[in-house]
């Protein structure tokens, strides 16, 4: 079997705690503290997948699921009392405006570079469509073979400045991607989690109660 889902859950939960209490003393995090609490709440949400573990380490390791629940019910409670004790100071979390703010240069990089794409895209044409006529009015050859290479120049120039801008978008992609939850991420939602966690672990340890007394596993 593949990690101890109870024990990182708990490690994971540590370190949301310790974050929550450092917003609560300084009313502040960087980005990364704040992406790092919305991860933690993306990645553990699904419940379901800590019961299956717990169902089937219980039939393997039952001493060891007994402490791995009961550091996970520390730290579930814990995360708890933090939201009671500290509910004004946690309700002032936003993490919009700081996401906003951190894809902005992302966003004006590509954008700057698309535009200066297109201006070059609208000078190929403008070269190209001249060119055409150029055929048909009398132009001498060596000013047709002059924008001609104008045309040609521009085009090459055209290609690698839409390379640019192709790869910054990406670039811009990727970075949206990763903190798209971030920015409308409700931090109660630790609370509401926490409160699911600890109901977990009580009826796994009820379990283990009643089985041991039961000479079960």
């Amino acid at each position: 079997m593949e990690g101890n889902k109870i024990l990182d859950t708990a490690s994971e939960l540590h370190t949301v705690n310790e974050l929550l209490n450092k917003y609560v003393r300084e009313q502040a995090l960087s980005h990364e503290e704040k992406r790092g609490l919305w991860l933690f709440y993306k990645e553990f949400k699904d419940t379901n997948t800590l019961i299956d573990f717990a169902e089937t380490v219980a039939h393997e390791n039952i001493d060891k699921l007994l402490t791995d629940s009961q550091k996970l019910l520390g730290e579930a409670e814990e995360c708890i009392e933090i939201f009671e004790k500290s509910a004004t100071g946690l309700s002032d979390f936003e993490s919009k405006t700081a996401s906003e703010w951190y894809i902005e240069p992302f966003k004006e990089a590509y954008q700057t570079e698309s535009g200066k794409a297109n201006v070059l895209w609208k000078k190929f044409t403008s070269l190209s469509n001249h060119l055409d006529c150029m055929f048909y009015e009398g132009y001498t050859q060596e000013e047709i073979d002059k924008v001609e290479k104008e045309c040609d120049d521009t085009l090459k120039e055209y290609n690698k400045q839409k390379a640019l801008y192709e790869q910054l978008y990406e670039q811009y992609r990727e970075e949206l991607k990763k903190y798209s939850g971030l920015a409308y991420f409700d931090i109660s939602l630790l609370n509401i989690l926490s409160t699911k966690l600890v109901a977990i672990c009580r009826s796994i340890l009820h379990d283990i109660t009643r089985i041991k007394q039961e000479g079960g596993i």
